[in-house]
């Protein structure tokens, strides 16, 4: 329930305690509070713990504040609280909507221009579930990334795709291998095969038969072999 304009005064004077109190106390034996306005109360209030050049400080920071990184409600909370330093700039619930409005993220604003707000908390409470519709639709990109990512088809340097590369070449190496051929040039695997001579380097013979040793190493090696 509210309290009436004309109690305010009595109301927040109750609430006092501590220094704010010995304040109030300090007030009543300078001038007399009999009948003093709520507007009257608070320009003492305001003298006293905010001064002149915090409270132009204040203003201008309300008149530059953006949502920013904050959530709105984080938001809604600081524009509370600087808009007290700037009243002209929110006399009417429409001009504090607009205020609000303009400080709020692009990604928020645009879903509420065609609504036509008027009302701060409804539109308090709009800004609130468009911020948890945008959140919920990046969290669902981000799950079915993920998902994606763990099927096994990211791409990855030097993953999967070259390791089979890899298995396929040491394969078709073996494969030659075993075959008797080479993995180097074609005209290795073209040559003859046989035993090779120590003499002359050539295949199809041994040392001893080498037409191309002087003919007394081969006699001296016929005779050796025939012992």
């Amino acid at each position: 329930m509210g309290v009436p304009d004309e109690y305010w005064v009595e109301f927040a004077v109750y609430k006092m305690e501590g220094l704010v109190n010995t304040w109030w106390k300090q007030v009543k034996r300078r001038m007399n509070v009999v009948g003093l306005t709520w507007e009257q109360f608070e320009t003492l209030f305001n003298d006293q713990y905010f001064p002149q050049s915090y409270r132009e400080e204040k203003a201008l920071e309300f008149m530059s504040l953006q949502q920013g990184d904050m959530s709105v409600r984080q938001y809604e909370a600081k524009f509370n609280d600087l808009s007290r330093f700037a009243p002209s700039l929110v006399e009417s619930e429409h001009m504090r909507c607009l205020k609000f409005k303009k400080g709020l993220k692009n990604s928020v604003r645009k879903s509420l221009v065609a609504l036509r707000l008027r009302n701060f908390r409804d539109l308090v409470a709009a800004a609130t579930r468009v911020e948890q519709d945008n959140l919920a639709y990046r969290q669902s990109k981000e799950e079915e990334a993920g998902r994606v990512s763990v099927s096994g088809r990211p791409f990855v340097s030097g993953g999967p795709q070259r390791s089979g590369r890899r298995n396929r070449n040491q394969g078709q190496m073996v494969g030659e291998m075993a075959s008797g051929g080479s993995s180097s040039s074609g005209s290795d695997r073209n040559a003859p095969y046989g035993p090779r001579c120590h003499h002359c380097g050539q295949v199809g013979h041994i040392r001893r038969n080498c037409p191309n040793r002087p003919l007394a190493q081969q006699a001296q090696s016929d005779t050796s072999y025939s012992q």
